[in-house]
Formats: structure tokens, sequence, C-alpha cells
């Protein structure tokens, strides 16, 4: 108060330059912020990508699954007496559409 009786108040402008200033700087860090977590996110999903990659198959398991597509490919008799044949799925496949499409 004053010795008027009258309460006064400030009648200052704030400092626009500075609101501006330190609006622009908020933005721009949070803008290098984003930016930066993109990079994070793609550098670390590379490294995955080329881990996955870089990994060698063991040679057991080529040739675990060599063997497992010959046998699904090959024809031959299980039981000859018996008139039992093997043959690939793909050919199965075929015999048992044309069996019920008779």
């Amino acid at each position: 108060m004053s010795h008027t009786g009258k309460i006064t108040t400030d009648q200052t402008e704030p400092n626009a330059v500075a609101i501006w200033i330190a609006a622009i700087v908020t933005v721009v860090v949070l803008v290098a912020v984003f930016l930066f977590s993109i990079g994070l996110f793609k550098t670390g999903l590379t490294n995955e990508l080329n881990a996955k990659e870089n990994t060698r198959i063991p040679q057991s398991i080529v040739k675990m699954s060599t063997y497992e597509s010959e046998q699904l490919n090959t024809i031959k008799w299980l039981d000859k007496s018996a008139g039992k044949v093997q043959v690939s799925i793909e050919i199965a496949k075929k015999l048992v559409l044309a069996e019920y499409a008779k």
C-alpha cells in the first residue's frame, strides 16, 4: 500500500523477448530429444537385425533339415507286400483330393 491508502500493482509489461527465447529453446530441446530417441531406436533395431543375420546355423541343424526334406519328398516302398508306399506330401494331397472327387 502506498501512503495514500490505494493498492498499487506492478504495471510493468513482462519481457516478451525472454519469453519467446525460452519457448524457442524449449521447442528446440524437445525436437532434439525426439530426433535422438528415433536415432537411438533405429540404431538398436539395426544392431539387432545384424546380429540375427550374422548368426550361423549349426551344421547339425542343416544336416537334420536336409535329411527331413529328403525323407518327406522321397517316394519309396514301406511294405511292398501290403502295397504301402511313402509319397511326398504334395503327391499325397493330390491323391486324396482325387479320391474324394470321385
